[in-house]
């Protein structure tokens, strides 16, 4: 009853019901945490907060999220700092938060000293990177995920495709050592087409280019082809 006010941002009601709560738990304290969060009101969580007798992982997130998504950066690195458990969406969260304020070495910092990540922790990680057009970086975390065998979705094809094109605007591309990875990505990925391209714009090819043409092609049950390009 408490979530279904706060969906439709009846905040006086879901209080209300609240205040009359004979027994209140941490789930119930965590409700409404969330669900003020949910209609932006971090000032509210932050009383709340306080007077909250029991905390869980979900509240503790549930606020830090709040600060993030207003813009308190500061005070969402403080609150992230001081959580006595930090979870894999608190993490995604404090980065996006971080790349939001142009603090990517932070940013880059707490994704190094997460044990766990999702994919939602790599997508964050990346915008980071996108918006502050460090390509190369951007390139190198890819790379990261191919070798933590993250790279096989067609989300993660995505994530190269969007790469691969701002090398080109900015004619990285060139590279020897952007297109070997370029293609292992494509490759990994299933998009033989794509890998092929560019394994033909080189006339001067390294091992690691020619490595990937053929295992790419031997894996996907096309023997012959890899005969062909050895």
């Amino acid at each position: 009853m408490i979530g279904g006010y706060f969906q439709v941002s009846h905040l006086a009601e879901a209080r209300e019901i609240f205040d009359e709560m004979p027994r209140r738990n941490v789930v119930s304290w965590t409700m409404m945490v969330s669900g003020y969060v949910h209609n932006h009101q971090v000032d509210v969580v932050r009383k709340l907060f306080k007077v909250m007798s029991e905390k869980n992982e979900v509240s503790w997130t549930a606020k830090l999220i709040g600060y993030t998504q207003c813009g308190r950066i500061e005070e969402a690195s403080q609150l992230f700092h001081a959580m006595p458990v930090k979870s894999v969406v608190a993490c995604n969260a404090i980065i996006l938060g971080y790349g939001q304020n142009g603090e990517v070495a932070k940013a880059r910092e707490v994704f190094d000293i997460m044990r766990e990540r999702d994919d939602r922790t790599w997508s964050a990680t990346i915008k980071v990177y996108e918006r502050k057009g460090f390509e190369l970086e951007t390139l190198d975390l890819f790379t990261l995920m191919q070798r933590e065998g993250v790279s096989g979705s067609l989300a993660n094809l995505d994530y190269g495709r969007q790469i691969h094109a701002q090398l080109v605007r900015n004619q990285f591309d060139h590279d020897v050592y952007v297109a070997s990875v370029l293609m292992t990505m494509y490759v990994k990925c299933g998009d033989l087409v794509k890998a092929n391209r560019v394994f033909n714009r080189f006339a001067a090819k390294d091992i690691v280019m020619w490595n990937s043409m053929i295992t790419g092609y031997a894996q996907h049950g096309l023997g012959e082809r890899a005969l062909q390009v050895f």
